[in-house]
């Protein structure tokens, strides 16, 4: 994989355009395809009916915004998943903030669930299944907290991860380690190989953290934190209900991550490699139908062969942890999905509210009696979200 030796900070807030293509040559991938996908097939257009056509139903979990002026103003915003779309407007509007040039008028949806709504045109979201191409990825929350999880912030769980290399604490220990919620498929492969000599394998019930003397709580509360899961070589990437937000953490780590096969996109997967031939691989992909005999042969052969863990572990922190996974990289990344999308809208957009006076449309009233959208910075201070 390709890219400039050239340093540059990776908590940088605004890149220009020329030095985010230098640094992060491939990044943008997923935005030029579907990009191109509107070209092809909808003659390069989106329309404000696309926009308005998008479903947000009440208990949904999708904010419209628009951006005008470098300004990030809010339209609607269902409340479901609330944390997680604080945290992804606060990125968002970031990356808007800092922008060192005028980025053009757009008005856009953000489905803030797990999952989108597949093949539903003009949307953005956090995933999609590898069949979609009509869904925008964005950077999902978790590149700015993911505080039920106990992270408070990205750039901190970076900044503890440094400090264990920096101590020696880090990669030490020599087990593959996974805890998780124990569903039919890999993940319950995987518990069935924790008595193998290499593993570090639990079962986790989340609401037993909170209860861990009841009886069913017994051995299902060894929840390991970010920095925690560092400490070992190996670590067990698994897909829940769809895509894993532990991905990208799991990716901070100096640990040869492994990872079932992959049924979900994220705007970062293109950048996995998981060819075993190749000198640019940063991950492994248990592509086995029968994933736990396979897990289980890998395992082996990575423990056979540490030069060979050795590259896969070093190619991953390189060019992932230490360049396309940096907050660096999440700003330069929204600012050309800023621009790219907005080259595709048909119509002009205004900051004109338009709806029933309920909870989830966001306006203020001017002098006149005109809805208009909520600026990001009064939307927050405000206590409207």
């Amino acid at each position: 994989m390709s890219s400039t030796n050239e340093s540059f900070d990776q908590n940088s807030l605004d890149l220009s355009l020329d030095k985010c293509m230098l640094h992060f040559p491939r990044l943008f991938e997923f935005i030029d395809n579907t990009t191109a996908f509107y070209r092809i097939t909808r003659n390069g257009s989106i329309s404000l009916n696309d926009i308005d056509s998008i479903s947000m139903g009440p208990g949904g979990s999708h904010i419209r915004a628009a951006v005008l002026n470098n300004t990030l103003y809010i339209k609607t915003f269902y409340k479901g998943f609330h944390t997680r779309s604080l945290a992804l407007l606060f990125s968002l509007n970031q990356a808007i903030s800092h922008s060192p040039v005028q980025l053009p008028p757009s008005e856009f949806v953000i489905d803030t669930g797990d999952h989108g709504v597949p093949h539903t045109l003009g949307l953005w979201s956090l995933a999609r299944m590898k069949s979609d191409k009509s869904t925008f990825l964005v950077p999902d929350f978790g590149f700015q907290a993911w505080p039920e999880v106990g992270v408070l912030s990205y750039t901190e769980v970076r900044r503890e991860i440094e400090g264990m290399i920096g101590r020696g604490e880090a990669g030490k220990i020599e087990k593959l380690l996974w805890r998780g919620d124990v569903t039919p498929g890999p993940r319950q492969e995987a518990v069935e190989l924790a008595n193998e000599t290499w593993a570090d394998i639990q079962r986790l019930n989340w609401p037993c953290l909170a209860t861990p003397d009841l009886p069913h709580c017994a051995n299902v509360t060894d929840h390991k934190t970010i920095p925690q899961h560092c400490a070992y070589k190996y670590l067990l990437q698994t897909e829940g209900r769809t895509y894993s937000g532990r991905f990208k953490y799991l990716l901070n780590c100096p640990s040869v991550v492994i990872a079932d096969r992959l049924s979900w996109d994220q705007h970062f997967h293109h950048l996995l490699d998981s060819d075993m031939n190749s000198p640019d691989q940063n991950v492994v992909v248990i592509g086995d139908v029968h994933f736990k005999d396979g897990l289980k042969r890998m395992m082996e052969g990575l423990q056979m062969y540490p030069e060979y863990s050795e590259k896969i572990r070093r190619n991953a922190w390189e060019v992932l942890r230490n360049r396309y996974l940096t907050r660096a990289a999440v700003m330069c990344y929204w600012r050309r999905l800023l621009t790219e999308y907005a080259g595709l809208l048909d119509y002009v957009p205004t900051l004109e509210v338009k709806g029933e006076n309920d909870d989830e449309t966001v306006y203020r009233l001017t002098e006149n009696g005109k809805q208009m959208a909520m600026p990001y910075d009064l939307f927050v201070l405000g206590n409207y979200s």
